[in-house]
């Protein structure tokens, strides 16, 4: 029995290990952007400035979560006086809206 307790103790804490490893950060984050939505943002320090296929949009408001295994985000843009809520957690470096 205490085998047993310490094997899926180990698992757990493997996949925990794994988990923290490949946790994605801002730069993944950008790059998972640019690729499904062709959304580019730069950080002047005061503000974001966006642009999607070369054309400005604004970015509204947003927040990340950080957490050791994930990372969550919620952003709104705004393009042509039309906002858009953007959604996602990343985890094991892949990114999936919700």
């Amino acid at each position: 029995m205490k085998k047993l307790i310490r094997r899926l103790v180990a698992m757990l804490v493997l996949v925990l290990i794994i988990l923290a490893v490949t946790c994605p950060n801002e730069a993944d984050y950008n790059r998972w952007l640019s690729k499904e939505y062709g959304v580019t943002c730069v950080n002047t320090g005061t503000e974001n400035k966006c642009s999607k296929s070369g054309k400005e949009i604004r970015f509204k408001s947003g927040h990340r979560t950080y957490a050791a295994i994930y990372m969550g985000v919620e952003q709104t843009y705004s393009e042509d006086n039309k906002d858009y809520q953007l959604r996602a957690v990343g985890i094991l470096n892949t990114f999936f809206e919700y």
